[in-house]
């Protein structure tokens, strides 16, 4: 999983609702 910062933290929630997915 990548690391993210906390500013990209709308993109931590689509990238965890990816990884959920596939």
């Amino acid at each position: 999983m990548t690391v993210l910062l906390p500013e990209s933290g709308a993109n931590a929630r689509l990238e965890m609702a990816s990884a959920g997915q596939v």
